[in-house]
């Protein structure tokens, strides 16, 4: 009610994962344009939901298992709520690891975590290995973790800006021969709309989160945020 029913399923779709009552051309841009996944419940997600309130309740002088527990229950219960998707998954299992690590005094490693997701998920289901949004979730982040760093250090940036585009351009990389395999499309300029499109979704979400949250006590208060 408050955006119409052509946003309203969009952003319904990028905070709970439904897109039952996405417009099918609107879901085609996305895809066509690369973006496909800020329509997923993915680890951004998960990072502005979880991570979120792990750094709220440390920064309140909470301890590590204090905080940790909440957050990583949180996290589950959103994934539940949102239907537990393979990227969802992924980027719980991983973010679980990150927390542990922390609540343990351990040291985190990105491929590690992501390497136990992929075995707790194959095992659940082996034919994961030929799904699409199981490859492309994973090799998404396999593309930050192998990709990035050796680009980070061939270009030698330091501005983040600089930095936030590699990341994007090493997801790109890591995800065209299997967007290309599984959708015969090549998104080329999907590398610069996600440049300009991540960084707004911490904002947009934390929006829709607001204006939900307030539609509950009065519309008009809700409004504001949507």
């Amino acid at each position: 009610a408050l955006l119409g029913e052509r946003q309203g399923s969009v952003l319904g779709a990028m905070l709970l994962g439904d897109k039952t009552g996405l417009d099918p051309e609107l879901k085609d841009i996305y895809q066509k344009s690369g973006m496909a996944h800020l329509l997923a419940v993915s680890g951004l997600h998960v990072s502005i939901f979880g991570m979120s309130l792990y750094r709220l309740l440390r920064r309140m002088g909470l301890s590590y298992p204090a905080s940790g527990i909440p957050a990583g229950l949180l996290v589950l219960l959103y994934g539940s709520f949102t239907g537990m998707g393979t990227s969802t998954a992924r980027a719980a299992v991983m973010f679980l690891l990150a927390v542990g690590a922390d609540m343990l005094g351990k040291s985190y490693d990105m491929l590690t975590a992501l390497g136990a997701a992929a075995l707790l998920l194959l095992l659940e289901q082996p034919l994961h290995a030929r799904n699409a949004s199981f490859l492309l979730s994973f090799g998404a982040v396999l593309g930050i973790g192998t990709l990035y760093p050796p680009l980070e250090e061939l270009f030698a940036v330091r501005k983040k800006g600089s930095r936030a585009f590699l990341v994007s351009l090493s997801v790109q990389l890591a995800t065209l021969p299997l967007s290309s395999y599984f959708y015969y499309e090549i998104p080329v300029y999907g590398v610069f709309l996600n440049l300009l499109v991540i960084p707004l979704m911490t904002l947009l979400m934390t929006g829709g989160i607001a204006a939900v949250a307030l539609s509950f006590l009065s519309m008009k208060a809700a409004w504001f945020p949507a």
